[in-house]
């Protein structure tokens, strides 16, 4: 998967510490379920490193 960049691959298969779910983007940047979700509605995002990622452009 790895060697592919598969990272939704990765990211089913592969927990972060704690066991915690996450998701990575088209462009691969690597986010928390609840950074996702914090995302999706709009609200305060709970950055795990206290930043955000430097996010592709729209």
């Amino acid at each position: 998967m790895l060697l592919r960049r598969d990272f939704n691959g990765i990211s089913k298969a592969v927990r972060i510490d704690g066991g915690k779910q996450y998701w990575v983007d088209a462009h691969g940047v690597w986010l928390t379920m609840e950074e996702v979700s914090a995302l999706e509605e709009e609200l305060e995002v709970p950055w795990v490193n206290g930043m955000p990622p430097c996010f592709a452009p729209k």
